[in-house]
């Protein structure tokens, strides 16, 4: 009996520590001509967004948001940010190209967001990095208010 109360504990750390944190939210976009409705899968544990199709981009968060960046080849970046307290978020469309060109600015970008983002990895340091920078300094050519589902008290 002895040797079975650790062995069930074993086994029970074990199957929990197997479960990845998963954020499945539905949001609605405010501008119809993005779509109506799109759903967003995320890996928290291993801080992914899995898209449809199944690839895997890197996001980051905090206690009040998520967000991403994606790329459609050299021609565009989409920045997503949701807040995790009330479901509120946009998706912006932004010209890549200019915000190649100003590559050297954000570097001064980066090396603020140690400041602001004190409790970050360095590799999510950078993504809000990106997004803050391209937020203050570029003008999406479309964007959409997102509408999101949401799970309990916070998502």
């Amino acid at each position: 009996m002895k040797k079975l109360i650790p062995t069930i504990l074993f086994t029970l750390i074990l199957s929990f520590s197997a479960f990845a944190e998963k954020l499945s939210l539905t949001c609605e976009y405010e501008n119809k001509d993005w779509g109506t409705i799109i759903n967003f899968d995320f890996d928290l544990k291993n801080k992914k967004y899995i898209t449809s199709g199944g690839n895997k981009i890197d996001i980051a968060y905090t206690k009040d948001e998520i967000i991403f960046q994606s790329y459609l080849r050299e021609i565009s970046m989409f920045s997503f940010e949701v807040n995790r307290k009330n479901g509120q978020g946009s998706i912006k469309d932004f010209d890549y190209p200019p915000i190649k060109e100003k590559e050297s600015e954000l570097w001064i970008q980066m090396a603020h967001s140690v400041l602001r983002y004190p409790d970050l990895s360095d590799k999510d340091r950078r993504l809000f990095s990106i997004r803050d920078y391209v937020r203050k300094t570029f003008t999406p050519s479309s964007m959409s208010k997102l509408d999101c589902s949401k799970l309990e008290k916070s998502f």
